[in-house]
């Protein structure tokens, strides 16, 4: 690790934050009346200009993408600082510091910087709760769920997935389907079959209302693919083969999804769809190649931005997948071309 690199902190430290979150009781904000006046316009224009970094993550890689989101933070916590604004812009103020935080520490996990992705979702928290909106909060604790297993600290992961799940009060079908995901695949990653067959009923119960409530613009990527996607690596890590192909193969069938629109979640599923073949109890090589080569020719060319918190690893897993099989020609050919992919080679 990059000894300028924060350390990342496990067990009860991680988990910490999100207890505090949960249990802590709403606050008052006092409006500033120091400083030029803030108007509800212009935190309208402050969200947008996060809505619109995140829409720009693929076209401009990530490290440029935080570069940008690190600046755009500033401007929303100079105003916080710095201007006048009654309780109610005050409270939508810390909402949009909140989720440029977690932005931000998306960003930073995906370019395999944890320890500083922590640093701004444990910050994120404490300014979610200031706006005292449950549902970013919630969603920090989701992203912080992943990351937890991502450091092999699974019940980490569930405890802050449940977490989530608990603290979120709305009635926003798009959010509890997220949420209830994320505890699908804590559960799945604890080997948890009952408790993740529950949470993905409870998601797919929501989907159906996706169209007709989209909810707020940071899940605007949950649609009824991504839903299928995050149900197959369930199934995929509780190794029930024929659900988790029914699901990739439902996820990369679906058109103008956000699947099948960007690059590197279809370079994602094909790759997890490639495990299920190789790893099922009669592989099928030969389709497991043929998949792998789809998602090589998506990453080479650049248009899939390989994300060393989700792409990155599913290839060095399917690498590690092939190696059993690496007496064919072809297998021993698309290792070595997998192998040579930015973030694979060691």
């Amino acid at each position: 690790m990059d000894r300028r690199e924060f350390l990342t902190v496990v067990g009860a430290a991680a988990t910490l934050p999100a207890h505090e979150w949960l249990i802590k009781r709403d606050e008052a904000i006092v409006g500033q009346t120091a400083g030029a006046r803030l108007t509800e316009e212009a935190v309208d224009g402050l969200d947008r200009m996060v809505g619109h970094l995140r829409s720009l993550e693929e076209q401009l890689g990530r490290e440029q993408v935080l570069t940008l989101a690190r600046a755009q933070l500033k401007q929303v916590e100079d105003s916080l600082r710095n201007r006048s604004y009654t309780e109610a812009v005050g409270r939508r103020l810390y909402a949009t510091a909140a989720e440029s935080l977690r932005f931000c520490g998306w960003l930073s996990c995906e370019n395999g910087r944890p320890g500083h992705a922590q640093r701004y979702w444990n910050t994120a928290l404490r300014a979610a709760h200031a706006s005292g909106d449950r549902a970013i909060g919630s969603n920090i604790l989701a992203f912080m769920s992943d990351q937890a297993w991502d450091l092999g600290q699974i019940r980490d992961a569930v405890t802050l997935a449940e977490t989530a799940h608990a603290g979120y009060r709305g009635g926003s079908p798009r959010i509890a389907a997220r949420l209830s995901l994320q505890a699908a695949l804590a559960y799945s990653a604890a080997g948890e079959s009952t408790a993740c067959q529950r949470a993905l009923d409870a998601a797919f119960n929501q989907v159906g209302s996706f169209r007709t409530e989209p909810g707020p613009d940071w899940v605007h990527w949950l649609d009824e693919a991504q839903s299928h996607l995050y149900a197959g690596t369930c199934y995929l890590r509780l190794q029930l083969w024929d659900l988790a192909r029914h699901h990739f193969d439902q996820a990369l069938k679906m058109p103008d999804s956000y699947v099948s629109t960007s690059p590197n979640e279809t370079a994602w599923a094909l790759t997890r769809l490639a495990a299920v073949c190789v790893r099922q109890d009669h592989p099928d090589i030969e389709q497991a190649v043929d998949l792998a080569r789809n998602a090589c020719e998506l990453l080479e060319g650049g248009l899939g931005s390989m994300s060393q918190f989700g792409t990155a690893p599913t290839v060095r897993e399917l690498v590690s997948d092939l190696a059993a099989h690496d007496q064919e020609q072809d297998v021993q050919d698309l290792v070595r071309r997998m192998n040579r992919l930015p973030g694979i080679a060691a």
